[in-house]
């Protein structure tokens, strides 16, 4: 088993930018931006952030099971799949940025994150049209880092560096 195209096509989208270019730079209405790794390291340790994070991928695999078992069923073959190309793209595109700017690994892990189910939204596009990772894909090939979430989960905003 390889990779749905559709996953294929957006982690070479991905890989063909360079990540944080514009972190600090972000521009949009219904985002709230920040403007300092220090001010979006905050909001990335947010509790209500990692809650959103989570609430997202379990809204994911709670989809998929309701619109396809068979699908449910294909999902930790999946991601035995999809994990190790994630990961390796993540170590890239995150080396330079951690060293550069002193990060730490909760950073990556917050990325490896947001990439992973992004690479999972599009593994099961098929199924589910994808919705909250390919916004923060969006962002990510932007040049910039979704870190955080203001407000509650149901109208709330994401925070963009």
């Amino acid at each position: 088993m390889g990779l749905h195209p559709s996953t294929a096509a957006t982690l070479h989208a991905l890989r063909g930018v360079e990540w944080f270019r514009s972190a600090g730079h972000a521009e949009g209405r219904t985002i709230h931006i920040v403007t300092s790794w220090e001010e979006a390291l905050d909001w990335n340790e947010e509790g209500a952030w990692q809650d959103v994070q989570l609430e997202a991928a379990n809204q994911l695999s709670r989809g998929l099971l309701a619109k396809s078992v068979e699908d449910f069923r294909r999902w930790n073959q999946v991601v035995a799949v999809v994990k190790p190309v994630v990961v390796a793209l993540v170590d890239e595109k995150t080396r330079d940025v951690m060293e550069r700017e002193g990060l730490e690994k909760t950073f990556k892990d917050s990325v490896l994150w947001d990439i992973l189910h992004l690479a999972l939204e599009a593994e099961f596009s098929d199924v589910m049209t994808p919705g909250f990772f390919a916004q923060l894909g969006y962002w990510y090939e932007r040049g910039n880092w979704p870190c955080g979430w203001d407000g509650p989960m149901a109208g709330g905003r994401l925070v963009v560096f």
